[in-house]
């Protein structure tokens, strides 16, 4: 895809001594985008519900990226704004990538479930998984990787054969740790590559291939 115009979501904070929410994006993206998509355009997008889509289209944005932070339903109009992104890319068959939390509400809008993670002190550690799968033609079978949530996808086998969503990346217990979809440039991990300095090449080639070379997801 040429003339990528990226945009990128964020989480909500609070001010610590008066009520004012705020949207607010980890200084780790700016130098994530500048390492793996330097020819792209992006901006932060406004948790403003469903009126960001007209911001999208009034800015030609042609492909999002859901960020880490909060837990779902902890602020409801970033749900509501990450939603309809989702529901817009799927429409127009545009590049969608989820992180962490972005990887778990591309879940949830799929009808998959979330759960708090089993194993103790998952959070802040950094673990295997197992590649099942490269939906980038990457030929790597396992990972190291970081792990920055408490909130956990379902066991492998609670994806079918009939799923759109495909599991290609599973932790030591089988948990789904990273998906694509079979019909659409959508691919979502649960681990933070932004976080990564430099950004592993496993990621970059992932993230490249569904921004660059979105047929290879479809």
């Amino acid at each position: 895809m040429k003339n990528l115009r990226i945009g990128l979501s964020m989480r909500i904070t609070e001010a610590q001594n008066y009520s004012e929410p705020r949207d607010a994006l980890a200084h780790d993206w700016p130098r994530f985008m500048q390492q793996v998509l330097p020819e792209a355009n992006w901006m932060p997008l406004p948790n403003i519900g469903i009126r960001i889509i007209q911001h999208v289209q009034d800015w030609d944005l042609n492909g999002f990226i859901l960020t880490g932070g909060n837990d779902i339903h902890e602020y409801p109009k970033r749900d509501e704004t990450e939603l309809a992104l989702i529901r817009f890319a799927l429409q127009k068959n545009i590049p969608i990538f989820g992180v962490c939390r972005g990887f778990q509400l591309i879940l949830h809008f799929f009808g998959k479930k979330i759960f708090r993670c089993l194993t103790k002190k998952h959070a802040g550690t950094r673990h295997a998984i197992s590649l099942l799968k490269s939906p980038s033609e990457q030929t790597e079978q396992s990972l190291i990787v970081n792990s920055y949530h408490d909130n956990c996808a379902e066991h492998v086998s609670c994806f079918r054969d009939r799923d759109a969503l495909k599991p290609f990346a599973v932790d030591d217990n089988e948990v789904v740790e990273g998906i694509y979809h079979e019909n659409h440039p959508l691919a979502g991990i649960m681990w933070h590559p932004e976080r990564e300095n430099p950004v592993n090449d496993y990621d970059q080639i992932l993230v490249r291939n569904l921004f660059i070379n979105s047929e290879k997801y479809t």
